[in-house]
């Protein structure tokens, strides 16, 4: 019985040593990690901390680094830039191709080249790009006026381009189809000998008139041979249509293809 109650007490005995002896080894030994740039050194045991951070070790920022701790990696601020020399222009900007400039930086030496924008468009003169209509009942269809650049001749705007009609012009433009899907005859004889000769509109509105109809003259020769060659020699063909202004070019061109 005294054995059994002696070897109880040492268990016992045994078992709060070895508590004291865990509480000893945790709270007196560290397995300590190293310091780090930002962390002191630190036991991975208890977390327990001793002395300062290391602190970065910074390399100097460079033209496209910024500055490197040469321990950790960790990095400061932003790179430096490049410092160039005089820019130097290799090709000139238009208003459809970039330029192009380079320099040397000085700080590192290193060969930059850079594009130089666009320019911007030169506008010229408005011109007229459609020209309005006179229709035959003397109303306007309206044309269209556009600015281009006089470097490339890009379209930059257009506009709405119309006239308004005096009345003396109004009624020359609707008598002036009238008349020559009458007659049949060229531009001149048109305007001076039926609308000027005939009707007594003056040249300018005659002019006016005839220039802004909507006529192919001609097609309109084609159809003077079709309405006045029954009965007519090709001589007497030429001569009519010869009084009546047409070129020699529109009167071959008008009996081919009226098949005379």
């Amino acid at each position: 019985m005294k054995n059994r109650k002696k070897a109880t007490i040492t268990v016992i005995l045994a078992g709060v040593v070895l508590i004291i002896a865990g509480i000893v080894i945790y709270t007196c030994y560290h397995r300590w990690n190293d310091a780090t740039c930002t962390e002191p050194r630190t036991c991975s045991i208890c977390g327990k901390t001793e002395g300062e951070p290391l602190g970065h070790k910074w390399n100097s920022a460079t033209c496209i680094k910024p500055q490197i701790c040469k321990v950790c990696k960790e990095t400061k601020g932003k790179a430096l830039g490049h410092d160039p020399e005089t820019w130097l222009t290799v090709t000139e900007p238009t208003c459809t191709v970039e330029g192009e400039k380079e320099a040397t930086c000085k700080r590192c030496g290193e060969n930059l080249t850079e594009k130089i924008p666009m320019t911007d468009h030169t506008p010229g003169e408005w011109m007229v790009a459609k020209d309005y209509k006179v229709n035959r009942d003397g109303t306007v269809t309206p044309g269209t006026q556009s600015v281009c650049c006089s470097v490339c001749k890009k379209e930059l705007e257009t506009k709405e381009y119309t006239i308004e009609l005096t009345n003396s012009q109004k009624n020359a433009v609707i008598r002036a189809y009238e008349e020559e899907n009458f007659w049949h005859v060229s531009r001149d004889y048109l305007i001076y000998d039926v609308l000027v000769g005939f009707d007594y509109f003056s040249v300018e509105d005659a002019t006016f008139a005839v220039d802004h109809m909507e006529v192919d003259f001609d097609e309109q020769a084609v159809l003077f041979v079709k309405e006045n060659s029954s009965g007519q020699s090709r001589g007497g063909i030429v001569e009519m249509m010869r009084y009546y202004g047409y070129t020699e070019e529109q009167i071959n061109n008008a009996l081919e293809q009226a098949g005379f």
